[in-house]
């Protein structure tokens, strides 16, 4: 197999698993009491959710899904430029709403060392390639 293909679907599994711990995530979610109440009600956390809030959330959330499917039409230099800033953004995003208790805790770390990976692994294409 091709290199590149084959580093390409690396990078796409990497993303794969940082969706599905997403995922996993949100449902275990709903397990807690008050979840599907406060979502009613239009609030996260104790906080209202504005339009805009779910607007950006929406965005942050398609850039991992499109990560997914990018390396197959872009070169791989171009992807890994792409994939640092979207590891990056995400990973900023993972942060920004706190774990509230050890099962998020435990998906957020997981989530984080996936996208850890993600990034070495670009940088260490990039670095390569410019030799």
């Amino acid at each position: 197999m091709n290199n590149s293909i084959n580093q390409k679907l690396q990078f796409s599994s990497l993303w794969v698993f940082v969706l599905f711990n997403t995922l996993f995530r949100d449902i275990h979610e709903f397990l807690r009491p008050g979840v599907i109440e406060n979502m009613n009600l239009g609030l996260s956390n104790g906080v209202q959710v504005s339009e805009y809030t779910l607007f950006i959330a929406a965005f942050v959330l398609q850039m991992p899904l499109l990560m997914f499917v990018l390396p197959f039409f872009l070169r791989l230099r171009n992807y890994c430029k792409l994939s640092i800033f979207v590891g990056i953004t995400t990973f900023a995003g993972i942060w920004f709403e706190s774990p509230h208790d050890m099962d998020d805790w435990a998906f957020a770390a997981f989530k984080s060392l996936t996208i850890a990976f993600i990034l070495y692994g670009n940088i260490k294409l990039l670095i390569r390639r410019e030799d």
